[in-house]
């Protein structure tokens, strides 16, 4: 079976870790694939729609977690003490009365509020540059 998925949103950016990204691409193209499998299946039973909910929370899951990381700028180690040993904590803004999210270090205490970056997203060029392997039929033609 050739897969006829762009993966659009697989662009994320991960700089360092290419094993990572060539992971949450294949599980994405692999849940894609079964969940595209089990669409068309005339013997599938329940079993078979359960593990296709899982796969795909198991796959937006690990995306939300990169991409939160990026969006936040989530630090790897805490800046004044070096340690790995960072959380989210949410904290009351007494002047503005809202809710924060921050970063949190459970050895030295060091605090950061968290505030959304915009990911940049692919321009044109890199777009068009990425290739949809296999033949895509149009959805009418299934």
């Amino acid at each position: 079976m050739t897969s006829c998925i762009g993966l659009n949103w697989s662009w994320i950016p991960l700089r360092r870790n290419v094993t990572l990204r060539s992971y949450l691409k294949s599980l994405a193209k692999e849940a894609w694939d079964y969940v595209s499998w089990l669409t068309h299946e005339k013997n599938a039973i329940r079993s078979d729609g359960d593990l296709a909910v899982e796969m795909t929370a198991h796959s937006l899951s690990l995306f939300e977690q990169v991409i939160e990381r990026r969006e936040f700028g989530v630090p790897d180690r805490c800046p004044t003490c070096g340690s790995y040993r960072l959380g989210v904590d949410w904290r009351i803004d007494e002047e503005d009365a809202q809710i924060v999210q921050a970063q949190v270090c459970e050895v030295c205490a060091w605090f950061q509020e968290m505030k959304p970056e915009p990911l940049r997203r692919p321009d044109d060029d890199e777009r068009d540059a990425a290739q949809i392997e296999g033949e895509c039929l149009p959805s009418s033609d299934l």
